[in-house]
């Protein structure tokens, strides 16, 4: 199975083995991190380095390092995400 991530609404909490939410502080950041995590690349990364099990918590993905990316690199991969939304 993979990662699989979602934009929850400010203030929410949600943490399972199903879906985790994101709460990005920041509203522009919501597309190009929904894109970053939905992407082959953190999928594996969640799965096969930081946590083995079939089990992904919240916090396994914390130990998941963010780029620092240009503003450019995140308008195209909010790009990327929107047509996939």
């Amino acid at each position: 199975s993979r990662l699989s991530v979602r934009v929850m609404p400010a203030h929410s909490r949600f943490d399972s083995n199903k879906v985790i939410g994101l709460v990005p502080g920041n509203r522009d950041d919501q597309f190009w991190l929904l894109g970053l995590l939905s992407s082959d690349l953190y999928n594996y990364l969640a799965k096969k380095m930081i946590n083995e099990t079939s089990s992904l918590q919240l916090s396994s993905l914390q130990k998941i390092p963010v780029p620092d990316l240009s503003a450019n690199d995140k308008d195209r991969l909010s790009d990327l995400a929107k047509e996939c939304v």
